[in-house]
């Protein structure tokens, strides 16, 4: 029950540059799958950020269901809401195109028809300046 010790044998000319071609084929792969990854990623990221922005949905007239309407005055607001964060967005004032009526929008709630105090104060303030 003796320990019998072999010794690998040494590899041929031959078998050492088969060896040595496929751990060098393997490199190649590897690193031109790596290299293939990273442009990918570099194009995906740049289309992204120069990609339009989606196209918005169609506000439709609160009184009569038109889409085109007469922008008189808008702009950005911003401010502090409720809990005393930071707050911002977008407004619009105008009127439908088929039925006149004082439609305003905020962010991106639903057009409504405009009070008068509010056309009043929003409008015509802002016409004045």
């Amino acid at each position: 029950m003796g320990l019998e010790l072999r010794h690998a044998r040494r590899p041929t000319l031959r078998e050492l540059d088969s060896h040595a071609i496929l751990v060098l084929l393997f490199g190649v792969t590897l690193i031109g799958i790596t290299s293939w990854a990273f442009v990918e990623l570099a194009i995906d990221r740049w289309r992204g950020r120069h990609r339009p922005p989606p196209a918005a949905r169609a506000a439709r007239c609160p009184a009569c269901g038109g889409t085109e309407f007469d922008r008189l005055t808008g702009g950005l607001w911003d401010g502090v809401d409720a809990q005393g964060s930071r707050a911002g967005g977008m407004f619009d004032y105008g009127t439908c195109r088929q039925c006149r009526t004082r439609v305003g929008r905020w962010d991106d709630g639903p057009p409504y028809v405009v009070p008068d105090e509010e056309w009043e104060r929003e409008v015509a303030l802002s016409k004045a300046r």
